[in-house]
């Protein structure tokens, strides 16, 4: 049997996380490590149910954990999120994948995927950054940084 890392020993108390795309994979764990360690996380999904679904069982884990139903390729939805800052950690995880053959690819698909994965994530980190501000980041925004962070800080 492959034995699993342990989540590293550090806490988060006092500290304020954004997980987007929290309703599920990724952004799923994310949450609860970070709800975990201490922090007050802020889910953000789409999908109303998971998402709720997800804040009750960090809740009930005692955790802190606030539900905001927002699509963060809607610009207006991100900078609304922003009022509730600042938060000291962004996680970056919404994302989407609608799989065919690339001569089979509905543009409407394409254009979803694009506006989400390449776009909505480095407009929502810009909306949110803040000078000692973590940011962990999947997919198409990876290896962007807030300003005033090193290298190794940025990183998971």
């Amino acid at each position: 049997m492959t034995p699993l890392p342990e989540t590293p020993s550090f806490r988060l108390d006092g500290m304020r996380a954004l997980v987007t795309g929290a309703s599920s994979g990724i952004g799923l764990g994310a949450a609860a490590a970070l709800a975990g360690a201490g922090a007050e996380v802020w889910l953000v999904a789409r999908r109303e149910g998971e998402l709720l679904a997800v804040r009750d069982a960090i809740r009930a884990a005692g955790g802190q954990a606030k539900a905001r139903v927002a699509d963060i390729t809607d610009l207006g939805s991100v900078a609304g999120l922003m009022q509730d800052g600042p938060f000291d950690v962004l996680v970056n995880a919404a994302g989407l994948a609608r799989h065919s053959p690339a001569l089979d690819t509905d543009p409407a698909d394409y254009d979803a995927a694009m506006a989400l994965n390449l776009r909505a994530a480095p407009d929502h980190g810009g909306q949110a950054r803040q000078p000692d501000q973590h940011l962990l980041a999947d997919g198409a925004c990876r290896g962007t940084r807030p300003r005033g962070l090193r290298r190794d800080q940025t990183r998971a």
